[in-house]
């Protein structure tokens, strides 16, 4: 599949979350989004040791319910998240939901990653 070079800027502009605006569009503050509450199944014991997601299905006790996204916050928090590393994909990512989410609940997140999964001194102090 070819992309053109100016259709992959905006892929690239929409990834990252920087959209396109029209001109005299108020960018202030947006209504906040509305979310529908998520259906979730919560799993309780009884549970098999070292089994799998299949196995809590079948053994544990399955509750449906629903999450419901969290409100704006009422105070300016700031809040760190811990990550081993940001080198492949998967931390990139859980960063860059961690940074939407905060942004999306008026709070300051930082990321902080350390220098592997053993780095206890850069996680800790």
């Amino acid at each position: 599949m070819m992309v053109i070079p100016s259709v992959r800027k905006l892929i690239v502009l929409s990834a990252l979350g920087l959209g396109i605006h029209p001109a005299g569009a108020d960018q202030g503050q947006q209504a906040p989004a509305k979310f529908a509450p998520i259906p979730v199944l919560s799993i309780f014991r009884p549970l098999q040791a070292n089994g799998s997601a299949d196995d809590a299905l079948a053994s544990g006790r399955v509750v449906p319910g629903h999450y419901a996204m969290a409100p704006r916050a009422d105070k300016r928090w700031r809040i760190a998240f811990l990550f081993p590393h940001l080198k492949d994909p998967y931390w990139s990512g859980c960063a860059y939901a961690v940074i939407s989410e905060a942004h999306r609940l008026g709070v300051a997140a930082d990321i902080l990653p350390a220098a592997g999964y053993d780095d206890r001194k850069a996680k800790c102090g």
